[in-house]
């Protein structure tokens, strides 16, 4: 989009021609700005919530506006004039009308001669938008906001996914650059081949939804004044999934609120028994008390991708704002039925659920690795101890992978999930310890304190010399470890010492340690006495998670994959089928995932999709550190005779 960005960032891209004969606000110089949107007033839908912002913004500064929209429809909004093109009804979707291939577009920008074009969700008309204006020498801004492979799987076109997502690459190629709505959605286009793209977070109306649009009347209207309202505002269409929030209805403290009209409203009504539906509004006549006020909550099932920008923080309240689902922007699933505590700043927050405001002042996300015992989620077992837990663990964290491991934390933050994250303290490929790497010591502290969890991660991953060792020892470790089994082959001193070397290291850097993980999770017993010795409170193995103050285990085997090998397709395919295997039984779920899987798709989207499964299912996210320091909780399986 075009709010916040620079004339010179398009300058880059190519010949700049801002109008002299005005100026825009603030000194600017005023531009001619074409905006292309594949839909437009009177369809209501995000794309057309998007452009009629972008153009009010553009046009308050002082810019020329002009819109290309398919017809029919008004030929001017809020003083911008609109250029219509003939368009068809989208087969199974008769409120969406996709413009038809037409010269219009053309014409349209060279009679205007646009400084610059921004094109909303291509498909027909953008693509058509984006080559023209290529022809013509004008930059171009196109907006990635609709997830077309989600919309083809959702519709019962699963077949034509790859299709889509080919064309979604060639046509976003297209563009100078692509802006995308969150880190998630904006490493998908990377990942299919996106080369110029970068992130535009999403912004709340901070005027338009504000406490002081609450309004007692209509709460009373609604049949619920005493009740929390639970409101859902947007378009009423099957890939927004609003029947998730269909367990709210079981719950007589809450009252469901649905304003707008779609093709799914008819069965919405008759899956939502209970619920009041209010036809489609606008501006402060949707639902004022929406805005704030206390006992007010909203729900976003098909939002954007990834958490939500903030303006200013909320007041005096909370925003349910869960991760999004395929269809809208993104593949980020949320669990229905799943509320914030009381209007607290310091009250509980379901795990797995970010992106929540806080109240007075500028809180982070806060993070609540389990829920309160005894507070009901999931399934419980033994002394009401939750079997749903998604472990989640980022292995082999140095400087010398930086760049893949943050991009697996933005795909895991996406998802609302709480890593174990593995650092390799000591020198490794080529590169010294990690407190020497400031930017990274700043970015593991930031995770920290957010809530994640940094463990110890052997020291140099440097495996000793093994010739004096076994075939099968050797094996063992080149098979698990590939060469990185420092832990596998060494005495209790030699062990002592690399603990002590790494733990050095991690406190120079400001991190606080709890853990320790070897490398390929191979100790010799040796070894195990020096980490039980050196005060870690927690250390994993492949089949265990062990607290070593109470000596209690918790049984939770690792699905991990090796990326790289010819079995690396039959591997995926494997953790996947795995996954749904084990949450369909309510088992937890540990997956451990390395910086060296973003090497290939396969392997990435089976970490992604079985995160996704579990937390589908209702799992809680938590972190190894999390287990290790809840007393409370008994073990899943214990395992005698450890120490």
């Amino acid at each position: 989009m075009l709010v916040g960005m620079s004339t010179s960032t398009l300058a880059l891209r190519r010949r700049f021609r801002p109008s002299a004969e005005a100026g825009g606000s603030g000194g600017e110089p005023s531009l001619r700005i074409a905006i292309v949107a594949e839909t437009f007033l009177p369809a209501v839908n995000g794309v057309t919530n998007s452009v009629v912002q972008v153009a009010t913004h553009m046009r308050d500064r002082g810019h020329d506006v002009l819109i290309i929209a398919p017809g029919p429809g008004d030929t001017e909004f809020d003083g911008c004039p609109v250029v219509r093109v003939p368009s068809v009804e989208l087969p199974r979707y008769r409120d969406l009308r996709i413009g038809r291939p037409s010269r219009f577009i053309g014409a349209a920008l060279r009679d205007f001669r646009p400084d610059v074009v921004h094109v909303a969700a291509p498909v027909v008309l953008g693509l058509l938008a984006l080559r023209a204006a290529r022809k013509q020498g004008v930059p171009t801004v196109a907006i990635y906001q609709t997830d077309l492979p989600g919309f083809a799987e959702r519709y019962g076109l699963g077949a034509w996914s790859s299709a889509m997502w080919r064309w979604v690459v060639w046509t976003h190629e297209q563009a100078d650059l692509t802006l995308a709505p969150s880190t998630a959605a904006l490493w998908d286009l990377r990942h299919r081949g996106v080369t110029n793209v970068a992130r535009w977070a999403r912004g709340v109306d901070i005027d338009r939804f504000d406490p002081r649009h609450r309004c007692d009347e209509l709460r009373a209207s609604l049949g619920a004044p005493a009740k929390v309202l639970v409101g859902y505002v947007g378009r009423l269409a099957k890939e927004k999934q609003v029947e998730r929030l269909e367990p709210l209805l079981d719950d007589p403290s809450v009252h469901l609120v649905i304003v707008g009209d779609g093709p799914a409203r008819a069965e919405l009504e008759h899956t939502l028994r209970g619920a009041t539906f209010r036809a489609h509004r606008r501006g402060r006549d949707v639902l004022p008390s929406g805005a704030g006020g206390p006992g007010v909550r909203g729900a976003c099932c098909g939002a954007g991708r990834g958490r939500p920008a903030r303006s200013r923080p909320a007041r005096r309240e909370r925003l349910l704002v869960e991760s999004p689902i395929a269809g809208g922007a993104g593949r980020g699933r949320p669990r229905a039925g799943q509320l914030l505590g009381p209007a607290r700043a310091d009250g509980p927050r379901r795990p797995g659920v970010r992106g929540g405001t806080d109240v007075d002042g500028d809180h982070g996300p806060t993070r609540r690795s389990l829920p309160r015992h005894g507070q009901r989620s999931g399934v419980r077992v033994r002394g009401g101890c939750p079997m749903t837990w998604l472990v989640v663990s980022l292995h082999d964290v140095a400087s010398a992978t930086a760049e893949p491991s943050r991009r697996w934390m933005d795909l895991f933050d996406a998802r609302g999930l709480n890593v174990s994250v593995l650092v390799v303290p000591g020198p490794w490929q080529g590169l010294g310890p990690v407190d020497l790497d400031r930017p990274m010591c700043a970015w593991l502290r930031g995770l920290q304190a957010s809530g994640h969890d940094i463990a110890q991660h052997g020291w140099s991953h440097v495996e000793p010399d093994t010739s004096t060792r076994g075939v099968a020892a050797r094996s063992a470790g080149r098979l698990v470890a590939r060469g990185c089994a420092e832990f596998w082959h060494i005495d209790r001193a030699e062990a002592a010492r690399r603990l002590e070397l790494g733990r050095a290291v991690l406190g120079a850097a400001g991190l606080t340690i709890d853990g320790f993980v070897a490398p390929g999770w191979l100790m010799s017993p040796e070894a195990r006495a020096a980490v039980n010795a050196a005060g870690f409170r927690y250390t994993t193995t492949h089949a265990t998670v062990s607290d070593l103050e109470s000596g209690r285990d918790w049984s939770c085997p690792v699905l991990s994959q090796r990326p790289g090998s010819t079995l690396t397709g039959p591997g995926a395919r494997a953790t996947t089928h795995i996954a749904e295997w084990t949450v369909r039984r309510r088992r937890p779920l540990r997956i451990a995932a390395h910086p060296r899987d973003l090497d290939d798709r396969r392997t990435t989207e089976a970490v992604l999709t079985s995160c996704e499964v579990a937390m589908d299912a209702g799992y809680h996210s938590v972190t190894y550190a999390a287990l290790a320091t809840r007393p409370d909780l008994p073990p899943v399986a214990a395992v005698a005779g450890r120490r």
